[in-house]
């Protein structure tokens, strides 16, 4: 027998007293790393569904008055606008300066 073959044997033999305490530790840390993988799925994707929140119901609310309150503003700019332009159009097509005079 050959030194080569007699070690070559003996690895081969230990290699199930390596591989089973391998496998042991693996387990816990495979099933660590599956529950931290799911915890950060929830957080990512939990964060998507608040729209029942109270919270998300107060912005909501706002966001319409502020819609509303964008919308009167426009009528009314318009409205000045359109004063303007009738009250332009009905003038005598004389200019005044700073003072008030007609020049």
């Amino acid at each position: 027998m050959n030194i080569d073959t007699l070690i070559a044997d003996s690895m081969w033999e230990m290699l199930p007293a390596i591989a089973v305490p391998i496998v042991i530790f693996m387990i816990p840390i495979v099933a660590i790393l599956t529950k931290h993988q799911q915890k950060m799925a929830e957080l990512i994707h939990g964060n998507r569904n608040i729209q029942g929140s109270p919270e998300m119901d107060m912005l909501r609310r706002e966001v319409a008055e502020l819609k509303t309150l964008v919308h009167q503003q426009t009528m009314m700019i318009d409205e000045i606008a359109g004063n303007q332009r009738r009250l332009g159009s009905g003038s005598t097509g004389s200019v005044q300066n700073q003072n008030g005079d007609q020049g």
